[in-house]
């Protein structure tokens, strides 16, 4: 109610400052603006009950189309994705064996890599341990040749010292007979 009132008060002081014209023709103009909407919504209405049913069964139709169309390349997806699959499969399993025999064979050249440095640090060890046993031998060998050698000299050495000893026992005998004898003539 103050609303209203204050509403018709700004009329009658529009109506008395001879404002009303520009206002009438906005009211005109929103009058218009109802009208044509009201006519919009009836045309569209009557569009839409009309145009909707052919609109709806000719997209219900494309949508059944493409439904059909995506089925169609789902299987055909499904059938190459299969065929990718055996492909990388065999694929894969070709490189599984592949992969195998390559660490076989690597295996196998390790082996024959191992055995052959082997064979060839051994080589000179087995000239080395040949060598080291050649010297022991000639070592032990020499020490029987010098160990029999100094026995023979030193049983000669013996030999001729006793040789030497009763040489010079049987000297010292016949000296002290000598000298017994010379003082018995000496002392006649």
């Amino acid at each position: 109610r103050r609303h209203r009132y204050s509403l018709n008060k700004i009329i009658s002081r529009w109506l008395r400052l001879q404002l009303a014209t520009p206002f009438n023709d906005w009211v005109d103009w929103v009058e218009k603006v109802k009208n044509n909407r009201l006519k919009l919504s009836k045309a569209v209405h009557r569009m839409r009950t009309v145009k909707t049913a052919a609109a709806f069964a000719t997209w219900r139709d494309a949508w059944a189309e493409l439904r059909r169309q995506k089925r169609v390349v789902s299987r055909s997806e499904r059938f190459l994705r299969r065929i990718a699959m055996r492909l990388t499969s065999a694929a894969f399993h070709a490189w599984v064996a592949n992969a195998a025999d390559a660490r076989s064979l690597r295996h196998g050249l390790d082996k024959v890599i191992r055995r052959w440095r082997r064979l060839q640090l051994s080589t000179p060890f087995g000239d080395w341990v040949e060598w080291v046993a050649r010297v022991n031998e000639n070592r032990t060998i020499l020490r029987r040749v010098v160990h029999r050698m100094s026995r023979v000299k030193i049983a000669s050495a013996y030999a001729a010292w006793i040789d030497t000893v009763d040489a010079s026992r049987a000297e010292n005998v016949r000296l002290s007979k000598m000298d017994r004898v010379a003082r018995r003539i000496a002392s006649r």
